[in-house]
Formats: structure tokens, C-alpha cells, sequence
């Protein structure tokens, strides 16, 4: 039996050619336009070979709407809520589906404040996909057009990089001589990657950082998964080894003989070097370990949490004024740079912290 077409106010996700299709893809495409605010849509997406067939469907299913299409290309996950907030856009479509292998494709809903779409208005984007809805297309003079955006690596890099500032951290990095190998794993985040390190001032080891869509080990960053980067790192002769997943917005962190902790630390690692120079509330989930909190703590800081998801998360952050929230996989949240899993946020205030040790 073939595997069935996964809905939710996450976005779709299934296997393409099969149930995700092309009459899903534009469907759903359909009721995102019919549920945003006026206003153009970025479309992006991640490297998988399929990406660009469904960037391609959900351009023509927004422009048939009325919609004015921003092409963003193959970008990280995290750089489209940077780059929607930097548009001024009404919301954005990333194909992506994330941490699953390749066969796997999907769409993921982002809205005008960057974010991914909350559970409201993701809400009734889902019921008009899977209703009776009707989506009528504008007529033959109000069709939307397309154009591309090139900068959107370049506004992520920038935002990174003036967190660091503010947080006093980018001088002793670009001083501390750190070698690093970047594992993009063919996802969307090596490109992005060795670019914000070499600002950084950090000499880079790429490890199949070409944004191809080539999975040369399995995509989720766990420690079975990367059992076989171990030996690559500690034979590059590097401080550490950054593993991406591939739309890449978590980050795994191997130390200079290979060793993996686990996703746990990316968070706690990041927190504690930005709670000790500018102390206030850490938002994680409930799923998250308490490694984070026992950092926060100890920091004298409050550290909230929230039910499982990326959303009640960053509601949490904004509820809160937290300087900084996340997940026990992998995700770190700045608000300063976006509302959206970032794992160069967390190369950024890691490589900070360990700077200043």
C-alpha cells in the first residue's frame, strides 16, 4: 500500500511522484494564496533533486492567484525567515522535508513575520487543502509574476554575524584560529555555512558542501547516522566538525577526535555562552533535556518551557522576551536574526563561547 500524503498545519510531506503530487503540490499551494495576507510569496527549497519540479508547481499554482512570486532558489530553512522579513512579504513556501531521505519532498508554510506559519492560520491553510474549496485563478491581465533574490545568503550572513557583534564575541573569534570541517551532507546549508565562517574569521574543512541533494550519509544528524563522519574529523586535524541536516536548521557538534555527544549540547553549548554575557529567560520544549536548563540555572536565568513544536516554542520566546530559545535537536533560536531553527546562530555563539574559555 502506498504511503499516504502527510497533512498538517506543519505543511505536507510524502513521497514525491506519488502522494505528494503535482495536483497536490499546486492544491496546496492554492490554499496558502487564498490565506495569507496581500502581498508577494517567497518560494524556495532545499536541495533535493525533486525541489525544484514543486518550487516550480507553487509558482505557477501563486501566480495563478494573483500572488507575485520572490524566487529565493535553494537556501536553508532559516534563511527564508530572514529573507521574508527583509521583503516585506505576506509569507513564503519552502520545499523541504527536512530531516527525511530523499525520496521524501514537502512544503513547509512560513508567515509575514518570518516565522513558520503558527497553528491558527496554518489551520485554515490545511481545511481550505482538504475542504470542498474552490480556488478560482485571476484573470488573464491579474496574474502575479516572478522574479528572483539573490541576496538572501548574503542578509543571513550579516544578521549572524552583527548578533556576534552586539554580543562581543566576533573579534575573539576571528582571533581565537579555530579549523573547522563543515559537514553539509549535499543539503542546502553548506554554501551558507563556509560563508558565514570565513567572515568569521575561521578556517573551513568542506565536507560535501555543494548544495546537490546527494546524501552521502543518512540526512538525520544522530549519533548512528554520523558514526562514519568520526574518522573524517578527527583526520582533518580540526577543532571541531559542524554537521548539518539537509534543509539546515539543526546543528550536531563533533569535537577534534570525532567524538558526537549529541544534539542535546548544540543547544546548551550556544546558551551558555550567551547567558552569561547577556543574561534573561531561555524558552526550550518539553521534550528538550534538562542540560539546558540546569545551563540556564546556573546562569541565573529563568528558563521556560513550551509543548513540542517549533511554534509554541517561538510564541514562548516572544511571550517571554527571551534572549534566546530552541530545541534538544539540534535548534537554536535568536530573535535578533529570525524566528526559525538556526544552526549558524549556533556555530556563531558555540565558536563564542569557546573563544572566550
Amino acid at each position: 500500500m502506498a504511503e499516504a500524503l502527510i497533512v498538517s498545519i506543519s505543511g505536507v510531506r510524502g513521497i514525491v511522484g506519488e502522494s505528494l503530487d503535482a495536483n497536490a503540490a499546486l492544491r496546496f499551494s492554492q490554499a496558502l494564496a487564498a490565506n495569507l495576507e496581500p502581498g508577494a510569496v517567497t518560494v524556495s527549497g532545499d536541495s533535493r533533486p525533486s525541489g525544484r519540479w514543486l518550487m516550480r508547481l507553487a509558482s505557477a499554482a501563486l501566480e495563478s492567484a494573483g500572488r507575485e512570486v520572490i524566487d529565493l532558489g535553494i537556501v536553508p530553512t532559516p534563511t527564508v525567515g530572514v529573507a521574508v522579513r527583509r521583503l516585506v512579504a505576506a509569507g513564503g513556501l519552502h520545499v523541504t522535508a527536512s530531516h527525511n531521505p530523499s525520496p521524501y519532498n514537502g512544503l513547509k508554510l512560513f508567515g509575514p513575520d518570518g516565522r513558520v506559519l503558527p497553528a491558527g492560520p496554518a489551520g485554515r491553510v490545511r481545511d481550505a487543502y482538504l475542504g470542498d474549496t474552490r480556488f478560482l485563478p485571476a484573470g488573464w491581465d491579474g496574474c502575479g509574476k516572478v522574479r528572483s533574490c539573490h541576496e538572501a545568503l548574503d542578509w543571513h550572513v550579516e544578521a549572524v554575524v552583527e548578533a556576534a557583534r552586539q554580543d562581543g564575541i566576533l573579534n575573539p573569534i576571528r582571533q581565537a584560529g579555530f579549523r573547522v570541517l563543515v559537514d553539509g551532507n549535499g543539503g542546502a546549508g553548506g554554501p551558507l555555512a563556509l560563508k558565514l565562517l570565513g567572515e568569521l574569521g575561521v578556517e573551513t574543512v568542506p565536507w560535501h558542501c555543494e548544495a546537490d541533494g546527494d546524501f552521502v550519509h543518512p540526512p538525520e544528524p544522530t549519533g548512528d547516522n554520523l558514526a562514519s563522519m568520526a574518522s573524517v574529523v578527527r583526520g582533518a586535524g580540526v577543532d571541531l566538525g559542524f554537521v548539518l541536516d539537509p534543509d539546515a536548521d539543526r546543528l550536531a557538534i563533533l569535537d577534534g577526535e570525532g567524538n558526537f555527544p549529541g544534539e542535546e549540547y548544540t543547544l546548551a553549548l550556544a546558551a551558555d555562552g550567551i547567558l552569561a554575557r547577556r543574561p534573561g529567560p531561555l524558552v526550550i520544549n518539553l521534550s528538550t533535556s534538562r542540560l539546558s536548563e540546569m545551563v540556564a540555572q546556573s546562569r541565573g536565568c529563568a528558563c521556560i518551557r513550551t509543548p513540542v513544536g517549533e511554534a509554541h516554542v517561538v510564541d514562548g520566546m516572544i511571550a517571554h522576551r527571551a534572549v534566546l530559545g530552541g530545541e534538544g535537536n539540534g535548534g537554536v533560536m535568536d530573535p535578533r536574526v529570525g524566528w526559525v531553527r538556526d544552526p549558524f546562530v549556533g556555530m556563531a555563539l558555540v565558536l563564542g563561547s569557546l573563544a572566550l574559555s
